[in-house]
């Protein structure tokens, strides 16, 4: 009721400002008529002239308010918190929040000591704002939010975080079924061959728990049908030690050892839980301020990040890089505009962690690979810590029956000379006696093999020459190491091809060198950039194969430029055979139209090492109102003409996608997909395009066609559903109505809602709190007497409005036939008038019925005030 209060008097007030605000009046100070309003229900007191004399200064009145607090952007809760007119001056006050010291600490804020308070007429203390250095506060009523702001130095970030880890939400109920559909259709010549693809996957939400399950179906011209159980999980997140646990079928982590599928549990860290600052490697930043400083962090010209830290030492880590690699500069500006600077090398590794970050994950199960090894039970375990600002330590085992493995491996950060990771295994594996080989001429006997696997991985940015090596790998195998699958390969008993070397014939074709560089240089003058990919394995069958991939780059006038080198090569040097071979290309693309809807043209010509020319034109395009759709036509020629054409659409309900392609005469292809989502909840059942882990469900209570922002195809059902796709889990999102495709008929008070912290896997409630109806603005005929402004309107029997200025009352009914009944209080005396309307003979302004009709005098009776 006190809520109603207060809304009643925000928007007696605003008409008021408007009526203020009217031309040729001239006011020294807003003076409110106490007569004009007298509210209450004899349960609670009821405000009379004197109190209202606050609205003189303030929008509402002092008292309990339910607010959301946010301290320095940061959502903290949503609770009850006691408002107090404060004042600035002598003829102005405001409302001020009413906090003890303590609540400070409990939300992660340092205010200095001591702290001044000051007593309230109803005995409550508070901190005295006006007593805070730069400390604000700003009331939201109308969104119901406190506003708070404190320098970053008194703010306790991780108490800030423990906050928002309240608000993670698991969602709601809800079975989903994920279909990717393909039908392909060849023609070569006169035979043609069908064949039709569909991947499955289940699952169910309950809570934190996530089920699912994956399986694929394939079909042939031939009536070769093949269903295939692919995985089944049971999953929770388990937010207490940032971790998950998976129970079923799944793999190993691949961080360390070569994936294992297994049938068991896996308990392992989940990283996305940390916040956002502790999610990638960055060294911490040390430091003296002389005195109450700014320190700002520039990486590649760019500025990063920007904190306030008091007069002493201090260590800064969290703040995130912009990418792996490119030296960070530090300035410290004191409060006498000093700046002093630093250089902090930086470059990073997927191996690398934060200081005191663990990574950890434990599996264990049973052997569920393509092998036939089903009682094999392994335990594999790994950990990942970061001991330093600058060093991380790796440790891991693989433990089975027949293999045993265990690494140890180390990350480092160089500063100005990169950073370096390296790791070794060393593996014992045991080898049954059950090969039978093609000439039955021999059976080994069991026997054990040892070995070692080194792996070094490189990463560096140069920043004078802009030149990132991100990754430059090399790995090196004995020949006695084998990795699990190898050992569960061969105690399956699977038959093999001879080999006078070794009882494995898959020891000849392991790799025994890997060389692996990634490298982008950027040149001078936006000249463009070079591109380099390099690969070289060393085989111990004396075999070799090496693949490089150079490219250039160039954008200009929205015009794109890319010159390409491939070359690959297969040798074997025992046979001195090459199979070496070569392609260089040369592509340029270009807008072709600048509208909402751009069609983008494209010309490649290239030559391969057998002499070949190709040539190819293409076209390709989006379409529709919100760019759903998409095109592409191309036509080339090598030593035949060839050429298709394919498109794509993304309803709401579904994603489809078709094709056709020729080659000369005798070669045809057509292709189809259909791909989508159908999700049953307790709101309802609806069909949706392919979604992603994490989405929301939007909920617009039978109110179709609105449309959500930053969604090509999330549009409300006639029920009222929609699927808003691609949350980011454990982060906050915001999802927002297009206001424009609201029809006429319907109102949402809210169009945007924020702070969403969905856990992953979540599908997430966001209820718009839809109406539909009749939208009236009904202008009453007192019969001779003033309807005051705050007079309450009762229609649809239990609706509330109220009148505004001009006897005016706006409202939302479902009927087109009604009664409005206006009750209000004057000097003691309950009054009330009934008025009718009937929209069937009027028509409708802009989706707004103009109304004029009587309010017919109801019999008053007395009333006494209480005070």
């Amino acid at each position: 009721m006190q809520c109603i209060k207060r809304n009643a008097f925000k928007f007696i007030l605003g008409s008021l400002s408007i009526f203020l605000a009217t031309p040729n009046l001239a006011l020294a100070k807003e003076y409110f008529d106490p007569g004009m309003l007298n509210i209450g229900d004899g349960s609670t007191k009821i405000y009379n002239n004197e109190d209202l004399s606050l609205f003189n200064d303030l929008d509402s009145l002092p008292g309990e308010y339910k607010l959301d607090i946010t301290i320095n952007n940061n959502r903290m809760e949503h609770r009850s918190i006691y408002l107090y007119a404060s004042k600035i001056d002598e003829d102005h006050q405001q409302l001020a929040p009413c906090f003890q010291a303590n609540e400070f600490e409990h939300y992660g804020v340092n205010i200095p000591k001591p702290v001044s308070v000051i007593q309230l007429e109803n005995g409550q203390q508070c901190v005295d704002w006006a007593s805070l250095s730069y400390a604000k506060s700003e009331l939201d009523l109308h969104n119901n939010q406190l506003v708070l702001q404190f320098p970053q130095a008194q703010i306790v970030q991780e108490r800030i975080d423990y906050f928002e880890r309240k608000y993670w939400d698991n969602g709601i109920p809800a079975f989903r079924l994920d279909y990717n559909i393909s039908e392909f259709s060849n023609r070569n010549n006169s035979k043609t061959e069908n064949s039709t693809f569909a991947s499955l996957q289940s699952g169910i939400n309950w809570g934190a728990w996530r089920f699912k399950q994956d399986s694929t179906w394939s079909h042939d011209t031939q009536g070769n049908d093949k269903w295939k159980n692919l995985s089944t999980t049971l999953s929770r997140n388990i937010p207490s030690i940032d971790s998950e646990i998976v129970l079923g079928n799944n793999y190993s982590s691949s961080a360390i050892f070569e994936g294992v599928k297994l049938r068991g549990a896996i308990l392992q860290t989940d990283r996305t839980m940390r916040a956002r600052r502790f999610n990638s490697y960055a060294p911490g930043i040390t430091g003296i301020a002389d005195s109450e400083s700014i320190v700002s962090v520039y990486q590649n010209n760019n500025l990063i990040f920007k904190k306030s830290v008091p007069a002493g030492p201090f260590y800064i880590t969290d703040y995130n890089p912009l990418s792996n690699g490119g030296n960070m500069t530090v300035e410290i500006t004191g409060v006498d505009g000093q700046v002093k600077r630093q250089i902090i090398p930086f470059t990073s590794l997927a191996f690398l962690e934060r200081k005191g970050n663990l990574n950890y994950h434990v599996a264990l199960g049973r052997y569920d690979g393509e092998y036939d090894n089903k009682h094999e039970f392994l335990t594999q375990a790994e950990v990942i810590y970061g001991l330093t600002d600058y060093v991380t330590m790796a440790a891991g085992a693989q433990l089975s029956q027949h293999y045993q493995a265990f690494s140890f491996g180390q990350g480092i950060n160089l500063g100005k000379f990169g950073a370096i990771s390296a790791n070794v295994i060393h593996a014992v594996s045991d080898f049954e006696n059950n090969v039978d080989y093609p000439d039955n001429t021999k059976k080994e006997d069991a026997f054990t093999k040892e070995g070692n696997a080194f792996k070094l991985n490189y990463s560096k940015s140069f920043t004078p020459t802009n030149t990132s090596l991100n990754f430059a790998g090399y790995k090196y195998f004995s020949s006695g190491f084998y990795n699990f699958n190898d050992v569960m390969r061969y105690n399956s008993g699977s038959k093999f091809e001879s080999s006078i070397h070794d009882p494995i014939v898959s020891m000849n074709d392991k790799i025994k060198h890997q060389y692996n560089v990634t490298m982008v240089q950027t040149l001078p003058n936006q000249w463009g950039s070079v591109s380099l990919n390099a690969t070289s394995y060393n085989y111990r069958d004396r075999r070799d194969l090496q693949s490089y991939n150079l490219g250039y780059m160039l954008s200009r006038n929205k015009i794109n430029y890319g010159l390409y080198y491939t070359y690959y090569n297969d040798t074997d040097v025992s046979q001195n055979a090459s199979q070496g071979n070569y392609s260089i290309s040369f592509n340029i693309s270009m807008p072709l139209f600048t509208a909402k809807k751009p069609v983008y043209a494209s010309y490649n010509v290239g030559r391969s090492v057998s002499g070949q020319n190709n040539h190819i034109v293409q076209l390709n395009g989006l379409a529709g109102d919100r760019l759903q759709a998409s095109w592409n036509i191309y036509q080339g020629y090598d030593d035949k003409n060839y050429g298709g054409v394919s498109g794509s659409y993304n309803s709401p309900f579904a994603h489809f996608n078709a094709g056709y392609s020729y080659r000369g005469s005798d070669q045809h292809s057509v292709n189809a997909n259909v791909a989508g989502t159908f999700l049953a909840t307790q709101y309802g059942a609806l069909m949706s395009k392919p979604l992603q882990a994490t989405n929301a469900l939007i909920v617009t209570k039978k109110v179709g066609g609105i449309k959500a922002i930053n969604s090509s195809t999330a549009t409300t059902t006639n029920t009222g559903l929609a699927v808003y796709p691609g949350l980011s889990p454990y982060r906050k999102n915001q999802i927002a109505l297009d206001t424009q495709s609201i029809p006429e008929n319907a109102e949402i008070d809210e169009t945007i809602i924020s702070q969403i912290i969905p856990t992953k896997g979540a599908l997430i409630l966001a209820d718009f709190k839809a109406r539909q109806g009749y939208k009236l603005l009904l202008t009453l005929d007192g019969d001779g007497q003033s309807i005051p402004m705050g007079a309450k309107a009762i229609f649809d029997e239990n609706k509330t409005a109220m009148v505004a200025s001009f006897n005016q009352v706006y409202m939302l009914s479902e009927q087109e036939k009604g009664q409005v009944n206006v009750n209000w209080t004057v000097n003691g005396q309950e009054k009330s008038c009934t008025a009718q309307f009937d929209l069937t003979k009027t028509e409708a302004v802009n989706g707004l019925y103009l109304i004029k009709t009587a309010c017919v005098d109801q019999q008053t009776t007395p009333h006494t005030v209480q005070h």
